[in-house]
């Protein structure tokens, strides 16, 4: 298997498993159906900086059905290499921003404008053919499926990716008891909050996307 074609696998399995997980919250879920993805996601914005490095952020708004902006004309941009803090007060709109960048059509109910790019390539565009993964968002509570440590780690793949992931935990963790022990876990959803960050950290580390938000 090309590492191009098993890239592309691996974050198919990744979506594919965020995809599952979401599906069942929202069937056990009273929210109206209506409300379960985004009103639209219009890119209105061309990014032309004079350079294709970095991620930009372009007139980013977000808007409730009432009008209400949630976020409202964001812009920033980040050189390849650097680390970018954001910072604010609870409901400030940082998680919201994250969700945006990330995954827009996933904000319940939300309309949202402007543009954001990678290296050039439209953020928002959902191609896994032949290109990395551009983006993996990290949530401060992690989504994990039913099954072990090990499968929520390595994205329900063996072999090859398996000892990847494994590797990448054990490196992260600095200790390879630790590591083994996440791993055996028959339901990753039982392990202590600590774990299961863990699992999302080395599991964003195996996709190895361009931005990590």
């Amino acid at each position: 298997l090309a590492p191009e074609s098993l890239v592309s696998v691996v974050l198919l399995s990744f979506w594919a498993t965020g995809a599952i997980c979401a599906y069942l919250r929202n069937l056990y879920s009273d929210a109206p159906q209506n409300m379960l993805h985004s009103a639209s996601v219009e890119d209105t914005t061309e990014i032309t900086d004079g350079t294709d490095s970095g991620l930009f952020v372009r007139e980013l708004t977000a808007c409730a059905p009432d009008g209400t902006k949630v976020l409202d004309r964001i812009e920033f941009s980040v050189a390849p290499g650097r680390i970018l803090g954001i910072t604010g007060s609870v409901g400030a709109g940082k998680s919201t921003l994250l969700r945006a960048l990330a995954a827009p059509w996933d904000l319940a109910g939300l309309s949202l404008s402007g543009g954001a790019a990678i290296n050039g390539a439209p953020m928002w565009l959902r191609d896994a053919r032949g290109r990395p993964a551009q983006v993996v968002l990290v949530p401060a509570a992690p989504l994990l499926a039913p099954g072990t440590g090990q499968a929520n780690v390595a994205c329900f793949h063996d072999g090859a990716v398996a000892d990847q992931a494994h590797r990448l935990l054990e490196q992260l963790l600095l200790s390879k008891d630790d590591a083994d022990r996440i791993c055996a876990a028959t339901d990753a959803r039982q392990l202590p909050s600590v774990a299961q960050k863990a699992i999302a950290f080395a599991r964003a580390f195996v996709i190895s996307p361009q931005v990590y938000l």
